[in-house]
């Protein structure tokens, strides 16, 4: 990522992901205030999955003029990547923490199976709670879980977080379910990191391979594969995230 000193403009959107709120960048605020402006976009309010790209766009329209570079975790590694491909004369570089290039399974990409986020969509609707405890309890590899990483970050989802509405929950389920920019990834012109664990089964580390052969601006230098790793690097390598984001 460019540093305050080379673009004295710069802003630094952070997108969270799927169920999350800003509340899991408070370090990254704090690591980086003093180089950018820190923005943050905030799905609240979605209520069918277009809204995810257009309340992210409308970010970008509230800093005209300005640079903006992004980093995104999950389904906001997702929207990231879109709007660099919408805005590519204003989005500098990217950082992809747990990112995919598409989400669910077909014949030709290993995802999430269309079957199980049906069944994620149906117990969503049920229990909202329950569904979104056990997605929090995907996001760790085995060793995490032992590491007592789960209840980290349960704790501080308790304390910070407010707590997104079931329509946006939703939307963000079914903006999953159409995400893939295969096609188009040739397209993005900004500078690209990229980070993930091995060990995340929600969005699987093949789907790195796929962008590493179809990003242009995408070196080898700027992929980092971390071992025993699920889907939260954010808060299991912390200090790794940040010195790569930085670099």
């Amino acid at each position: 990522m460019m540093s305050m000193t080379d673009h004295p403009n710069s802003v630094l959107l952070l997108i969270p992901g799927w169920s999350m709120e800003k509340a899991i960048w408070s370090e990254w605020e704090i690591y980086f205030q003093r180089q950018y402006e820190i923005a943050f976009v905030d799905f609240q309010n979605c209520v069918q999955s277009a809204d995810y790209i257009q309340y992210a766009a409308a970010m970008l329209e509230q800093y005209p003029g300005r640079i903006i570079d992004i980093a995104g975790w999950s389904l906001g590694a997702m929207v990231a990547v879109e709007l660099a491909i919408l805005y590519p004369k204003r989005v500098n570089s990217l950082i992809l923490i747990s990112a995919a290039p598409k989400f669910i399974s077909d014949n030709e990409y290993l995802g999430m199976p269309p079957s199980l986020l049906r069944k994620i969509l149906r117990d969503l609707s049920r229990n909202p709670s329950k569904t979104i405890k056990g997605f929090y309890r995907e996001m760790y590899s085995s060793t995490e879980l032992i590491q007592g990483y789960l209840d980290k970050f349960e704790d501080q989802a308790q304390r910070e977080f407010v707590g997104l509405p079931l329509p946006s929950l939703m939307a963000g389920l079914k903006y999953l379910e159409q995400f893939d920019v295969r096609h188009i990834l040739s397209e993005v012109s900004a500078k690209v990191c990229i980070i993930n664990g091995l060990d995340d089964t929600i969005c699987p580390p093949q789907g790195i391979q796929l962008m590493k052969k179809i990003l242009p601006t995408l070196n080898e230098d700027d992929i980092h594969l971390i071992p025993g790793c699920g889907h939260h690097p954010l808060l299991t390598k912390k200090e790794a995230c940040l010195k790569w984001a930085s670099n």
